[in-house]
Formats: C-alpha cells, sequence, structure tokens
C-alpha cells in the first residue's frame, strides 16, 4: 500500500533552506528577484507542510500493521509538526509585513529573517525525529516474512 508521507516530507525543509539561501542572496546581491524567490519557496512550504502533516496520519496508520511504536516517540515527532507548522504560519505572515512595512523595515526584516531560521531548525528536526523513527524504530518497516 502507497504511503504519501515519505515522499512529501523532503519539500517543507527543502523549499525553507531554498528560502534562506534565496534572502542571505538577497542580502548579498541587494536583488529584489532573490527576495522573490524566497517568498515563492516560502509559499510552496505553507502548502506542502499541511500535506505533509496530514499524511503523516496515514503513515502512522500504515506503520502500526507491522508491529507497534512506542506511542511517545510518535507524539513527540506529531508535537514538533505542529509546532513547526505554527512557526512558519508566523513565519509567512512576517514575511508579509515585512514586505510592506513603511516604518521600522529593519526591525520587521529581522524578526521575519529569525522566525524563517527557526521554523527551518524546526522543519530540520522535525524530519530528523521523522528519520529516527524508521531507521531506529522500525515504524512504517514490514516485517520479515518466516
Amino acid at each position: 500500500m502507497f504511503n504519501p508521507h515519505p515522499p512529501l516530507t523532503a519539500f517543507p525543509a527543502v523549499l525553507l533552506l531554498a528560502a534562506v539561501i534565496g534572502e542571505f542572496l538577497a542580502v548579498l546581491t541587494k536583488a529584489r528577484s532573490w527576495r522573490d524567490f524566497s517568498a515563492r519557496a516560502l509559499l510552496l512550504s505553507l502548502v506542502f507542510s499541511p500535506l505533509t502533516f496530514f499524511s503523516g496520519y496515514w503513515g502512522a496508520e500504515n506503520a502500526s500493521q507491522t508491529f507497534t511504536i512506542n506511542e511517545e516517540l510518535i507524539a513527540n515527532h506529531e508535537g514538533y509538526a505542529k509546532l513547526f507548522m505554527l512557526a512558519l504560519f508566523v513565519t509567512a505572515l512576517l514575511a508579509m509585513v515585512s514586505r510592506r512595512a513603511t516604518l521600522n523595515v529593519a526591525l520587521f526584516r529581522g524578526i521575519y529573517l529569525t522566525m524563517l531560521c527557526v521554523s527551518t531548525g524546526l522543519a530540520l528536526y522535525v524530519g530528523f525525529l521523522g528519520g529516527s523513527l524508521v531507521f531506529l524504530h522500525g515504524a512504517g518497516v514490514s516485517a520479515p516474512k518466516p
């Protein structure tokens, strides 16, 4: 049975890393095109993140068919995923505010860039937790047939 969660998991983290790189290049080159690239990557991450999150429930259902994984480990992964989704939403709001700000532009920009880094770090950590569920605890791995 196909599980959409594993292929979807790469999108939010990779798109956020692309947004961070785009923002870094925007600072270095002062080119608006990099900020536009970063905004598009952030928007795509905002689209893929809920898909990835909700496909995790399907992944958990599939993972529990072969053998049982400690629920505390899955709850920890899910909890950090929820925190990531909240941080990503705040980051997207800050991106819009920082692009439209006329006063305190540097302050809004700094807060946005900080939240972008926090969101990226959370995405990578959630991915690490999910990877450890698979590679250390065998979530979603079929049991060998006798």
